[in-house]
């Protein structure tokens, strides 16, 4: 087996080698495409979060001032509620001067008895007013609990919702952390077999250019073989045919090997 076919085998080998290593930096550049991929999504659903929370955030803080002015409304409320808490409910005041009314109107009675029940209606209606103010500060009270329950209801669900898509967003961040962490080491990997491929794609070709140019040196040896032998023939050719035309002079008689010798000759014995 001559030196050029002890090298194909090896070249098979490089090929097969060299193979693997497209295989797997194709296997490595997918798995980086994919991992872009998944980030550009996860990049996408973070600004939508974003978004969404920094607008709840807003809504949430609007609500919280809100409870804030509530708030000092019903202070002011309580306050004022204080001050007029000795002061009797409108209506019972209303119903006591109704009854001293019918009193004064049905019921037979002493002057001074009388001049003492409309003394007491006038002390009594002279409260109405205050009582008025009672009953509309009780009813404002009740109101701001009612609005400032509304709008705690309202920030308490609105900070639920903030902190649930912030988790949300602290999920995707990692899972964006996790892929990120990998990349670099699969560019490495890949700056790696592309210094490999190329060390393998040039050994390849010295094996390449070695065996083409063994093979062109088997050619020109057989070429330069082929053409000693032919003048050797040549030689031999011309010999031969001057043995039988010196045989043919003296009349002695031709072979068959002799007339074949003379069938390749142009000469003409005759």
């Amino acid at each position: 087996m001559d030196e050029v076919e002890l090298k194909k085998p090896v070249l098979d080998d490089k090929f097969a080698e060299l193979k693997k290593m497209f295989d797997e930096h194709k296997r490595i550049r997918n798995s980086l495409i994919e991992i872009f991929d998944k980030i550009r999504g996860y990049k996408d659903e973070k600004k939508k979060l974003v978004e969404f929370i920094k607008k709840t955030k807003e809504e949430r803080n609007k609500a919280q001032s809100v409870v804030k002015e509530k708030l000092g409304q019903l202070r002011n409320v309580s306050e004022k509620k204080k001050e007029l808490s000795e002061i009797d409910d409108f209506a019972r005041l209303c119903k006591q001067i109704d009854q001293i009314e019918w009193k004064i109107w049905t019921e037979s009675m002493p002057y001074k008895k009388e001049e003492e029940l409309v003394k007491m209606r006038k002390e009594l209606e002279a409260k109405l007013d205050k009582a008025k103010e009672k009953e509309s500060v009780f009813r404002s009270e009740n109101e701001a609990r009612n609005e400032l329950g509304t709008f705690m209801q309202e920030q308490k669900l609105l900070h639920s919702c903030v902190m649930r898509y912030a988790k949300d967003w602290e999920v995707i961040d990692s899972e964006m952390k996790k892929l990120s962490s990998g990349i670099d080491e699969k560019k490495k990997k890949l700056s790696e077999l592309d210094a490999k491929i190329t060390a393998l794609k040039t050994e390849i070709g010295a094996v390449k250019g070695d065996m083409k140019k063994r093979h062109a040196d088997e050619r020109a040896e057989k070429d330069k073989e082929s053409k000693a032998f032919a003048t050797f023939a040549e030689k031999r050719l011309s010999q031969k045919i001057q043995e039988v035309k010196e045989k043919f002079k003296k009349n002695k008689k031709l072979t068959t090997e002799d007339l074949i010798v003379l069938s390749k000759s142009d000469e003409n014995l005759f």
